[in-house]
């Protein structure tokens, strides 16, 4: 397998960044500078039948962009644990409304640090600072 990364400040949609990548995995922070960021142009230069994944923010993808490349087949598919409007009524979701009626797309939901381990992690980790405040 043969890993390609692209360092967010020195990218620009003509390095061909995405090019030969059979997954392409978005992790950026959200600016209004990136909002976007993975646009028509992006899914352009990927890969025909690739995989795409968002962990990033929803606005860092253009929603229209991402589904117009997996009905043309441009991508094989892809999984986001995050969408664009994230906050608005979630069956109005243009993206959920692709993903119940196809499946090449996975939408997760954003809570990855939400599982078992890392909430008693939290708890012990709280309980120690309270302990450490209070002198016991």
């Amino acid at each position: 397998m043969v890993v390609n990364w692209n360092d967010l400040h020195k990218f620009n949609h003509d390095n061909e960044w995405a090019l030969g990548s059979d997954i392409v995995v978005c992790c950026i922070n959200y600016t209004k500078e990136n909002h976007h960021f993975i646009d028509k142009c992006a899914f352009d230069q990927m890969k025909d039948g690739a995989w795409f994944v968002n962990t990033s923010r929803g606005e860092c993808v253009g929603s229209h962009a991402l589904i117009d490349a997996l009905e043309s087949g441009k991508l094989r598919g892809a999984a986001v644990d995050v969408i664009e409007n994230e906050q608005d009524v979630i069956e109005e979701n243009i993206l959920v409304k692709y993903a119940d009626n196809h499946d090449n797309l996975i939408i997760t939901p954003h809570i990855a640090g939400c599982t078992v381990d890392s909430q008693r992690k939290a708890m012990v980790w709280a309980i120690k600072k309270l302990r450490e405040i209070a002198g016991v």
